[in-house]
């Protein structure tokens, strides 16, 4: 449909119901994927720097997303931030390590090991009823 100018006003219904389309068509939501975002943080609200929130969901297949540095993160199962299925999750966070000082190479953890194993962690999801996550994690 090409808006004229005489009806540019009518015609913007269906401009913005075009681009509230956008997400499901190139975003989450295709293929039967559910967007699922959050935040890692610690107990006092500072964010979790660094690692991964992963999804093990059966047949060696999993989910995961990169824990930025403000602790937000992103759930893909085929790419990164593509979203994942519905079904409930455990939770595990992997690979939180942070160079010991700015001239070192050698890594410090930085949350308690019980989360890296998704039996342990404590954290489940159920998606999509669950799609903002917030995971609050202990320091090693």
């Amino acid at each position: 449909m090409i808006c004229r100018s005489e009806r540019t006003i009518a015609c913007w219904p269906t401009v913005v119901l075009g681009l509230a389309l956008v997400p499901a068509v190139v975003g989450c939501w295709n293929r039967g994927l559910h967007c699922v975002e959050g935040r890692v943080s610690y107990a006092d609200g500072s964010p979790l720097p660094a690692g991964r929130v992963v999804i093990e969901y059966g047949d060696g297949k999993m989910a995961s997303g990169r824990i930025e540095p403000d602790g937000s993160f992103r759930v893909g199962t085929l790419k990164d931030g593509d979203g994942m299925r519905a079904g409930t999750y455990r939770v595990s966070i992997k690979d939180a390590l942070v160079p010991k000082s700015e001239t070192s190479s050698e890594f410090a953890t930085v949350v308690h090991k019980r989360f890296s194993d998704p039996a342990t962690s404590g954290i489940e999801f159920t998606v999509p009823d669950q799609l903002v996550w917030q995971i609050v994690v202990e320091k090693p």
